[in-house]
């Protein structure tokens, strides 16, 4: 952690590290109200300075990812801003970025959730890998989370990240993968393009979700989505040390930007059944697995379950708030006798039923 010290704001681009160099992104903690309430009744969410114009304000506090091992970091006098807010000695480099967040709102709780650290930054020194200008994604310092972060690699290994650098100039559509975690969370959740300072008019900001196939224009519209990892989110302790956070496998999202065009699809008609149904479970018959693919038309509570010929319950293979789409779930019976089971679907006040066979 470094802090300001001094009675006027400073440059983080002009730290210099001794040793080794530093980043030139700082990761701060806002709590400054209408962001994050989670069930212990905490806010906030983490910024970088990417997005407060590289200033570390008076007596601010923030997060410096020292990857390369700097023995010590130095506020140099080039650093020092003066009462208007202009440097006492200025370097311009072409610099443009765009800011991406991501709201979510759980209904039945009232719990918000708000992150706000998802930059991709484009530099004249930036390069195509890990550099001064990228930043590892944190946990957020609240019990209830949502997420968003950028896939890339650092020493040959997956990375999450909260900033994503590029090339100042792109010569076409780049792909980025966009990972999308929560915690203790659930509900329906947002992502917009907050900003898009000194992006290119010609140049296209759009996000595909990869289990709809949906493709929003993100200069047009934001993203609304349904997400259930635990519908009712519940107060729990917090771990106040910043950690790195994990990029998962199969990132949610893919972000679309650069020179070109973004035709949007998100027609629901098109993309999402237009009831409530099972699709044949296969195989069938079975031993000791089979897989039940349901559709759901719209963002729900919705409960699949087995029963046996006497109406006994036997295996709730999903229970719970659902979004909208195409989905599955594995039925096991290894425990089971072999004979016929019922599987039963109910969501938005419609019921299915479908006839499975063990047989052993």
């Amino acid at each position: 952690m470094i802090g300001n010290p001094y009675g006027y704001a400073i440059d983080v681009r002009k730290l210099i590290g001794k040793g080794a160099t530093v980043p030139t992104v700082l990761q701060l903690w806002d709590d400054s109200g209408n962001a994050t309430t989670d069930a212990n009744g905490n806010v906030g969410t983490w910024v970088s300075t990417s997005s407060t114009s590289h200033k570390l304000g008076v007596w601010q506090g923030a997060f410096i990812e020292n990857s390369n091992d700097a023995s010590h970091v130095y506020l140099p006098n080039l650093a020092k801003l003066n009462e208007t807010g202009s440097f006492y000695k200025e370097i311009e480099h072409d610099e443009r970025f765009m800011t991406f967040r991501l709201d979510g709102f759980n209904e039945e709780t009232g719990i918000r959730t708000l992150d706000r650290a998802a930059t991709v930054y484009f530099h004249a020194t930036a390069t195509e890998g890990w550099d001064q200008w990228d930043a590892s994604k944190i946990r957020p310092l609240v019990s209830s989370t949502g997420t968003i972060g950028f896939i890339g690699e650092r020493n040959g290994q997956p990375r999450l990240q909260s900033q994503y650098s590029m090339p100042f100039e792109l010569n076409g559509l780049r792909e980025i993968p966009l990972d999308f975690q929560v915690s203790n969370m659930g509900g329906e959740f947002t992502v917009s393009a907050e900003t898009l300072t000194g992006i290119p008019s010609d140049w296209a900001v759009g996000l595909r979700d990869n289990q709809t196939g949906a493709v929003i224009n993100l200069r047009e519209t934001a993203y609304t989505f349904g997400h259930n990892v635990l519908a009712k989110p519940v107060a729990r302790d917090i771990d106040p040390t910043p950690v790195a956070m994990q990029a998962t496998s199969s990132p949610r999202f893919t972000l679309l930007v650069g020179p070109g065009t973004i035709t949007s699809v998100d027609d629901p008609a098109s993309r999402q059944p237009l009831a409530v149904g099972l699709n044949p479970a296969f195989p069938n018959p079975f031993n000791p697995s089979t897989v039940v693919g349901y559709q759901l038309s719209v963002f729900g509570k919705t409960r699949l379950a087995v029963y046996d010929l006497l109406g006994r319950e036997v295996a709730v293979l999903v229970d719970g708030v659902m979004p909208a789409g195409s989905h599955s779930a594995t039925f096991d019976a290894a425990g089971l006798s072999s004979g016929v089971y019922m599987v039963r679907l109910e969501s938005g006040g419609r019921v299915e039923t479908q006839r499975v066979t063990l047989l052993k």
